[in-house]
């Protein structure tokens, strides 16, 4: 009964903040239609009835709760504790919790949590005898009750109306309604039983009644009671449809009032209660405005479904951080190292033994590395390794055996050589080595170094990956020089700085979700700090210290110029011999063409019946299928490209964007070209490579204006071209015969 005792208690604390949460709700739609606030309960009813949940990084509940604020082995634990999510409630109840009582047979926690369950059992017990017992009573009050026609009666000793009944529910009214007054009663009835009210409220008392003895459950049940009463005179207001009966429908009420149940404690039979409130909300009622009722569905949508999820657990966080979903990695220490002492009490001493620690023996960065278990395994003794890592919901730091990809696979990483075990200067042979799943690493001393390393020994470690990571909105501080990002390493360097060495000040700053993209602005602010070149690096001068930020070699910013357009000269289309012609539409044309002057083949457009010569496509005597003429999407807007060589491995286009004003329309590009949307935004950009040691320039429009950045010396590389379409992979080579994989991101060059 205890485990039971304990599960209702977890999903009422868990319903408590989703009630105040609804309650909160429906005080800002008060001008929405109350069936929308009813709706909402149904939130609240399924955490109270539920004792699971999915889980979502998008929940509404508290971060840092668990999905079971009271573990059930509660009552079992050392220093027992709970986590509600709230730190008051949690520090204020574990500080009360009595803990276990050394050589008793009963932990005190144990008899108290017994002793609550029968309390708890008792009052539900009551609650349901209670309410029995008024509908028996009521029962016997009704035997004098006339049938009038179908489901509907009339007694004499009722003051108001109400619903009787699950299976078959009865309608009771008091004797001398006038024909207005009982119309207009008897379709308020109806609705509740056609909307299935009934068994809506019965359901809820029962819920009620398993949750007693928490109050924000009996405000819960009376405020759900309003909103349906209330949401039940809409509907009949609507269904009327006559802004007249305002006045009649709330005097009908009014000549009913009471002001209670017609037995309080009686879910089977509800009548009219809250009348004052009915009444003026009956007056104030206007049809609601499309856009109101829209929006009052997609908030009661988004906050069900966020009041329903649990917050991830770290199992979850974990997940989407491996996966890439919604959180961005990045390096922070590769390999790791570190250095510890094995004591002798760890090493087992007889074969088949196996020792259970769980002992953290050093620290990496947040990251705690244990030390799992040690076995004799007969040929070896073998130790087991762990991480603890350092999550949550909007960052940390983790262990990992294997790089993790952009396209989010990985690849894995074992060094030979990560073990280096030493007792005093004696270094000692590694056998068995082992690595993952996940963080874990394992290593294993053969036998015959057992009287080596029985007394204790030290193990030098450098293997593994340290990881940071961030919320995808969040980014890493970081500052631009000179075209370069640089990102904080969080390093206090003891230096002292020589003015002569200050490069500059910090000038501006962004979002902490954008990359700087100016010289000398941050995404962390300080405005006005100094920065100066330490070794290959940068430091930051922040509250009067030098804070080391690491070059990031992954991430290159590029430098974007805009372009100018090429001058356009009127053509007087005569004595010209036209080689290919591309109708765009009744007022405007391309063509290519050959002249009297020479033999070069030439661009020319028509718009709204000019022509003008735009430049040489292509040389002479040009193979066929290198020139050409056709339209297509850059950019996002429709243009024509006219293509052509010039030379040997001498490539060029002109693109002709036809939407435009003719004068500012047309741009050349030297080299292949080709329109591929790099960065995913649907609008496709130019890329275009020249030469036999390829340079690659990528064109781009921003705010209606053509830019062009050279990734060969935006980023100081020999060679750059784009190798792979379909994965929109640009290999680039800093030396030679060292290729390197890079995507490009909003003016970002991004090692993959």
């Amino acid at each position: 009964m205890s485990e039971i005792f304990l599960s209702a208690l977890n999903m009422s604390l868990t319903a408590s903040y989703v009630i105040i949460f609804v309650i909160l709700i429906r005080l800002l739609l008060k001008k929405a239609p109350k069936v929308i606030s009813y709706a909402l309960w149904g939130v609240v009813a399924f955490r109270l009835l539920i004792p699971f949940s999915f889980e979502s990084m998008f929940s509404l509940m508290p971060r840092n709760t668990n999905a079971v604020p009271i573990p059930q082995d509660i009552i079992y634990q050392q220093s027992p504790q709970i986590n509600s999510g709230i730190g008051v409630v949690d520090s204020l109840v574990n500080n009360s919790l009595p803990a276990p009582t050394i050589g008793a047979s009963v932990n005190p926690l144990q008899i108290y949590v017994e002793i609550g369950a029968y309390i708890w059992v008792l009052g539900i017990i009551a609650l349901l005898v209670y309410s029995l017992v008024s509908i028996l009573i009521l029962k016997r009050r009704l035997k004098s009750a006339q049938l009038i026609e179908k489901n509907i009666f009339e007694a004499k000793n009722l003051k108001t109306p109400f619903v009787l009944g699950l299976i078959k529910p009865k309608i009771y009214l008091p004797v001398g309604l006038n024909a207005t007054e009982r119309s207009y009663i008897l379709l308020h009835e109806q609705t509740h039983i056609h909307r299935k009210d009934h068994i809506i409220k019965v359901l809820a008392f029962l819920i009620l009644s398993v949750h007693w003895f928490n109050p924000l459950v009996w405000i819960a049940f009376i405020l759900m009671s309003k909103d349906m009463e209330l949401s039940c005179d809409e509907r009949v207001l609507k269904q009327m449809n006559n802004e007249d009966i305002k006045k009649t429908y709330a005097n009908s009420l009014l000549s009913l009032a009471t002001g209670r149940q017609i037995l309080n404690g009686s879910p089977l039979a509800f009548g009219e209660g809250n009348v004052r409130g009915r009444i003026k909300n009956v007056l104030n009622y206007k049809k609601p405005r499309f856009w109101i009722v829209v929006i009052s569905i997609i908030v009661v949508t988004v906050v069900g479904i966020g009041l329903m999820a649990n917050p991830l657990s770290k199992e979850g966080i974990f997940n989407n951080v491996l996966n890439q979903d919604g959180y961005t990695t990045y390096e922070i220490q590769k390999p790791v190292t570190f250095t510890s002492y094995i004591e002798s009490t760890w090493i087992p001493r007889n074969e088949n033994e196996v020792i259970e620690l769980n002992k953290e023996i050093s620290k990496v960065g947040k990251v705690g590395i244990l030390l799992e278990s040690v076995m004799h395994r007969g040929n070896d003794i073998y130790f087991n390794f762990d991480a603890k890592q350092f999550i949550n919901n909007d960052s940390g730091e983790f262990l990992y055996n294997a790089i993790l990809n952009e396209d989010g696979t990985e690849t894995s990483y074992n060094l030979w050589d990560a073990f280096n075990i030493y007792n005093n200067s004696t270094k000692i042979d590694v056998g068995q080595r082992g690595y993952g799943p996940g963080s874990k690493f394992s290593f294993g001393i053969n036998i015959e170094n057992y009287d080596v390393i029985k007394d204790g020994f030290t193990l030098d470690y450098k293997g593994s990956i340290l990881y940071g990571y961030s919320l995808e909105a969040d980014r890493k501080p970081m500052i631009m020089v000179n075209g370069m990002l640089y990102l904080d390493t969080g390093k206090h360097v003891l230096v002292e700085i020589n003015d002569s060495a200050i490069i500059g000040e910090i000038s501006s700053s962004v979002d902490q979700s954008e990359k700087p993209t100016k010289e000398g602005q941050t995404n962390f602010g300080s405005i006005g700090s100094k920065y100066a070149y330490y070794e290959e690096n940068i430091v930051v001068l922040i509250n009067n210290k030098w804070i080391l930020f690491e070059r990031d070699n992954n991430i290159y910013q590029l430098n974007f110029s805009e372009i100018d357009y090429t001058r356009i000269e009127k053509l007087q289309p005569n004595n010209i011999n036209i080689i290919e012609e591309k109708i765009i539409d009744k007022d405007l044309s391309a063509f290519i063409f050959t002249n009297n002057e020479n033999s070069e083949y030439k661009g020319a457009i028509n718009s709204h019946g000019k022509s003008y010569y735009i430049g040489q496509v292509s040389m002479e005597g040009t193979p066929e299928g290198l020139m050409g003429i056709e339209e297509l999407q850059i950019f996002g807007k429709r243009a024509v490209k006219f293509y052509g060589i010039l030379g040997a491995n001498y490539a060029q286009a002109y693109y002709w964007l036809v939407e435009e004003k003719t004068e500012d329309s047309i741009f050349q590009v030297d080299g292949n070209t080709i329109e591929i949307d790099l960065d995913n935004d649907d609008k496709k950009e130019i890329v275009a490579t020249i030469g036999t040691i390829p340079e690659t320039r990528i064109y781009k429009l921003e705010e209606g204006k053509i830019y062009v950045s050279d990734i060969n010396k935006s980023i100081g590389a020999k060679s750059v071209y784009l190798k792979d379409e379909g994965k929109k992979l640009f290999e680039v080579y800093f030396e030679p015969n060292k290729p390197e994989q890079y995507v490009f991101d909003k003016d970002s060059f991004i090692k993959k």
